[in-house]
């Protein structure tokens, strides 16, 4: 595509797009290889979303409404945050108090049932 770029428009063109796909790649493999190295964490009293090469989210357990399974498509809004690469999101975490516009966090992982029996077990204490 550069050589294309480079004789059907302009060299300088063609060199701008070729680095800016360089930095899309080396940023898609950091994204890659940050995700196990980034686990979701449960304290006594947060919830740590970290989630590829972004800020992790903390929520406090006592904002946490529920959390349940979930097997629906999500579609993008601005109160909600999805947190899933392919595929359907299999937890759906409800706030008690928006954190700005958010309300509602979706995750993907791999045993849903193991992060909503330690979540749901540290919220329980909270809430009486």
């Amino acid at each position: 595509m550069h050589l294309i770029l480079h004789y059907a428009w302009s060299p300088t063109a063609a060199n701008i797009i070729t680095l800016l796909t360089l930095i899309s790649i080396v940023f898609f493999v950091a994204e890659y290889r940050a995700m196990p190295r980034r686990p979701i964490s449960l304290t006594q009293n947060t919830l740590i979303i970290r989630y590829g090469v972004f800020n992790p989210l903390t929520l406090p357990i006592s904002n946490i409404e529920s959390i349940s399974l979930h097997s629906k498509e999500v579609k993008g809004k601005a109160n909600l945050k999805v947190y899933n690469h392919f595929g359907v999101p299999n937890i759906e975490i409800s706030l008690r108090e928006p954190d700005g516009d958010l309300k509602k966090i979706y995750l993907g992982v791999d045993n849903p049932n193991r992060l909503i029996e330690a979540v749901s077990g540290a919220v329980a204490p909270q809430n009486q």
